[in-house]
């Protein structure tokens, strides 16, 4: 019966912790689209899950205070058919629930509670009511032992995504397996219900407080529990943050950190011997400085060095978060309350993360508190382990033979969270000491820097850590309705010998011309404007208008007629299309590329099938493609063959160390356009014609194709 029954357990375990964290990832990629294709989607899904989690941990909590395990056994089941009835789940949910791109954070919440919300609390509510089963029989010492089969699953659930669901089915194929998979878990958790019905009689009777090893977890043990799973969170979704702010946020980029969040938990509560408090502190000391140092320099380092980077110190500090909670675990008989306080505590740190965060901090200064937390956490969980092991019945502290050691570790982490503090102090001051204006909000942070070290000055917007335009300081006087005399010259990307710069300057014997672009900047390409033309900005992010139009000369001093419309470009122009028809673009300009990240819907079989119907029969169409980490040759090759046109592509290199090299593709079948001296001489149609081609859709896409590895 006992092998029965581990059997039955342990299969129900597997696959609801794999189909939780398999979902994950699907229905972050399908919400993208919509919603401008950032990182914040992603973070804001995790804090969707955390909080089922913890609406799950909760209900189990409560149902094993309820009469015996018959009666939960038979009330959970009624539970999992009602779940099972809603199979399978739908990723037709656009037209159901309307979505403010400017502010989408809590719609999130709402599409993907009607669309997943029920079968997921129910596969939320499976590990720790099988552990509570479980503990109440003869097997109660491997009760614990389940949590790690339960992070393996949700381990290879999440390493099977982008190698094998991602790459191999489609979304709507992606979600009809999902759902025949969780057909297959109601079945396990169905005998798993029949397995605990027999064994009821069987059951341990109720321990009673003089039996119990262990008493009332303290108000201070218990506030350390919640803590420190706040801070593990607050890293896992800040180091993800932080990993896709220059890096593409695909979802094996989304993926890892939490892969490594989970190994963790796998490795400590599998043995906890583990985790040696002295060699883990010592390790967590040394990757916080290297934490630091990639908080501000971490764009010196190629795309592998830094994933590799921020993986290690996240994963040296979630070892030691996860370490002191299995050292401080409590029996089984408090093991619910255990798990809710650990899903109380990850809602909490993911609610921090993704909202708090975005609304009191203008940089991801979360990603810092992370690891001060830690610091100052681990002597309160030695100090609240230290006042458990005191007998209650003697004033002799059992503990005093060993706690000197620790206790000196405690003394230790403090001294580190000054030191943290004061390095973190000095780097700031520095890093921003040119800032004069900062922003942050659901799409990222932004921070308008005068650089007076260069010779000329410039004023440039930053995205993350990656420039989005510029200006020289001379031609900015906001102190006097005067124009300045300095030359507005785009600078950067944007400069007359960009790709975009030689296309707009080329003469044309068209009276006016129609011009729409797709990301807005600090509007730099507006000084190529003339008198008669009309240049139309999409743009997805509201704090980029506003910096654009109050800090940079370009939008207002434009001789162009300037508009900028606020909202994800593809579902504007969609609405435009049906509202309004073809907007006759004589040029349609995409760079709507937030850092280095780009927002793979924009970029897609059905996205460029709009922007054709959108332009004139010889318009052309611009794609900026300079980019650190990706290789986008190979979907320009694609695009072209799909549009039939002719692809121009322009590379402009750096002249100094104050100037990007940056690289453009025009596609057109405009041959007046095609003649131009300037395109014969600058541009080249040999990259286009010839190589791989990464072809993308609405319904299959992957980055890993086109990620640069070094």
């Amino acid at each position: 019966m006992n092998n029965n029954l581990k059997a039955s357990f342990v299969l129900t375990i597997f696959l609801s912790s794999f189909l939780l964290f398999s979902i994950q990832p699907i229905y972050a990629k399908l919400i993208l689209p919509n919603l401008g294709g950032g990182s914040a989607v992603w973070t804001a899904c995790l804090l969707f899950f955390q909080t089922m989690l913890l609406a799950g941990y909760l209900y189990s909590f409560i149902l094993s205070k309820l009469k015996n395990t018959s009666f939960q056994a038979k009330f959970h089941a009624v539970i999992v058919l009602i779940a099972a009835t809603l199979m399978p789940v739908s990723n037709d949910w656009s037209n159901a629930i309307f979505v403010d791109v400017q502010s989408p954070f809590w719609d999130i919440f709402k599409l993907l509670f009607y669309t997943i919300g029920v079968p997921y609390f129910v596969l939320s509510t499976t590990a720790p009511l099988i552990q509570h089963w479980l503990g109440q029989t003869s097997l109660k010492s491997k009760a614990y032992r389940l949590y790690s089969v339960s992070n393996i699953a949700a381990l290879l659930a999440l390493f099977s995504y982008p190698f094998i669901i991602e790459h191999q089915l489609t979304l709507n194929n992606q979600t009809f397996y999902w759902s025949g998979v969780y057909l297959l878990f109601s079945a396990t958790i169905g005998l798993s219900i029949y397995t605990a019905l027999k064994l009821a009689p069987e059951s341990l009777p109720e321990l009673t407080d003089a039996d119990s090893i262990e008493a009332m977890p303290s108000f201070l043990k218990m506030l350390s529990w919640f803590l420190l799973s706040a801070a593990g969170v607050v890293l896992l979704i800040a180091t993800t943050s932080k990993m896709t702010q220059n890096i593409p946020p695909i979802p094996f980029l989304w993926i890892t950190p939490l892969a490594v969040y989970l190994v963790t938990f796998i490795l400590t509560f599998h043995n906890e011997r583990l985790y040696a408090r002295w060699y883990w502190l010592a390790a967590f000391i040394v990757s916080s400085v290297i934490a630091l140092l990639l908080f501000y320099i971490g764009t010196h380092f190629s795309a592998i060095s830094q994933i590799s980077l921020y993986l290690l110190t996240m994963f040296i500090a979630t070892m030691v978060c996860h370490g002191e909670l299995v050292k401080t675990k409590p029996d089984t008989q408090h093991l619910t309350l255990f798990y809710l306080l650990l899903a109380a505590g990850g809602a909490a740190g993911s609610l921090f993360a993704s909202f708090f965060a975005t609304q009191f901090f203008t940089q991801n200064y979360e990603y810092i508190i992370g690891f001060m937390a830690i610091y100052a956490l681990l002597p309160l969980s030695i100090f609240s382990h230290n006042k458990t092991l005191k007998r209650p019945d003697t004033n002799i502290d059992i503990a005093s033979f060993n706690a000197k050691p620790d206790n000196k570790l405690a003394f230790t982490s403090l001294a580190g969270f000054v030191a943290f503090g004061f390095f973190f102090n000095f780097l700031n001051s520095q890093f921003n000491q040119f800032n004069v204006y900062e922003s942050r909000n659901f799409y990222g942070s932004l921070a308008v820097k005068d650089l007076l070290n260069i010779s000329p000055p410039e004023r440039r917007l930053v995205d993350g850590y990656t420039a989005h335009g510029a200006q020289r300081l001379p031609s900015i006087n906001h102190s006097s309705n005067s124009a300045a005399k300095v030359d507005l010259e785009p600078l950067s990307y944007y400069r007359p010998a960009s790709g975009i710069g030689l296309t707009l300057q080329m003469p044309t014997q068209q009276a006016s011309r129609k011009v729409g672009l797709i990301g807005l900047g600090v509007g730099a390409l507006a000084y190529y404007g003339q008198s008669n033309d009309n240049y139309i900005f999409y743009e997805l992010n509201p704090d980029v208008a506003f910096v654009a139009n109050t800090y940079f000369d370009y939008l207002k001093r434009s001789r162009a007629q300037v508009n900028i419309k606020l909202g994800d470009a593809r579902v504007m122009l969609e609405q435009e299309m049906n509202n309004e028809g073809s907007q006759q673009f004589d040029l349609l300009v995409v760079d709507a590329f937030s850092s280095d990240a780009i927002p793979v819907h924009l970029l897609t079989e059905e996205a460029i099938n709009l922007y054709q119907h959108h332009l004139k029969q010889n318009g052309l169409m611009a794609f900026h493609i300079s980019n650190s980490y990706l290789n986008l040759k190979p979907v320009m090759r694609s695009i072209a063959k799909q549009l039939k046109m002719t692809a121009v592509y322009f590379k402009a290199e750096s002249e100094d160390a104050n100037i990007h090299t940056t690289e453009w593709v025009v596609f057109t079948n405009n041959k007046k356009y095609l003649a131009q001296p300037t395109v014969k001489s600058f541009g080249s149609s040999i990259l286009m014609t010839g190589g791989a081609t990464v072809n993308w859709t609405d319904d299959y896409s992957s980055l890993l194709s086109v990620l640069k590895l070094n």
